[in-house]
């Protein structure tokens, strides 16, 4: 069995899922680094994260779809709108992963902030 074959649970499930958590951590804390210590930031800091890992979400399923070879670029190609908007809609449905994650991320970098 090859390594990188995405039917291998490692490659196809576990590996993106940890990738999204890690990235549930990183994305906002570097956001926040960045950003005046407030409630309103933290919020906007929310919703950038949010759009940030939903589109890294699409992308791994738009990259797990081709390594299947399921014809990703035909369907760019020939619907672009239908095939983004299914990738989008699969990004979204990775939140079942790393929005608990972020949530718990953001409540931390509440703590930090100014009333």
């Amino acid at each position: 069995m090859n390594l990188f074959d995405p039917t291998n649970l490692t490659v196809g499930l576990i590996a993106p899922a940890l990738l999204l958590v890690v990235l549930a951590i990183l994305v906002p804390r570097a956001i926040f680094m960045r950003m005046r210590p407030t409630l309103t930031s933290v919020a906007i800091n929310l919703a950038i994260s949010a759009t940030i890992l939903t589109l890294t979400g699409a992308g791994l399923f738009a990259a797990l779809y081709a390594v299947q070879g399921q014809g990703v670029s035909l369907a760019l190609l020939d619907s672009p709108g239908s095939a983004i908007l299914q990738f989008v809609r699969l990004g979204l449905a990775s939140a079942l992963i790393w929005a608990p994650v972020l949530a718990l991320v953001a409540f931390g970098l509440a703590q930090r902030t100014e009333v």
